[in-house]
């Protein structure tokens, strides 16, 4: 049954995704995280990996949250001279240490999405958008 709020719904085979789904499904794969060109939203990517689909989709970081367990900074630092870099580079699964808002997410990503995930077989359900 899909979820009744979903956090997301995949551009290509319109399966909805739950905030637990994105977290932990093994259909859907974390690439990084990266800052969009406006300098303040920045964005989770995920390949969803399953039968017919496999498409690349972004969530705002901000739809977790509720799921970071430490104070978030009120200011980004993204692209200013106390910036590292790790949000310009997707594929950057480095911890930033600053003290900018997009830090904690960026631990999220690495400590609880990137993680090794459970051993499952693919979802062999094929869906298509109608």
């Amino acid at each position: 049954m899909p979820p009744q709020n979903p956090a997301k719904m995949c551009p290509f085979c319109s399966t909805a995704f739950s905030l637990s789904d994105l977290v932990l499904d093994v259909d859907v794969e974390p690439i990084g995280m990266m800052l969009q060109d406006d300098a303040a939203d920045c964005m989770y990517f995920f390949n969803h990996e399953c039968p017919g689909c496999g498409t690349t989709f972004a969530v705002p970081i901000d739809v977790f949250a509720a799921m970071i367990d430490e104070p978030i900074p009120p200011h980004t630092l993204g692209n200013t001279a106390a910036c590292n870099g790790h949000c310009s580079r997707l594929k950057d699964l480095a911890i930033c240490d600053n003290e900018c808002a997009n830090a904690p997410y960026r631990r999220f990503l690495v400590n609880v999405l990137h993680r090794d995930r459970p051993v499952a077989q693919r979802s062999l359900r094929v869906t298509r958008k109608p």
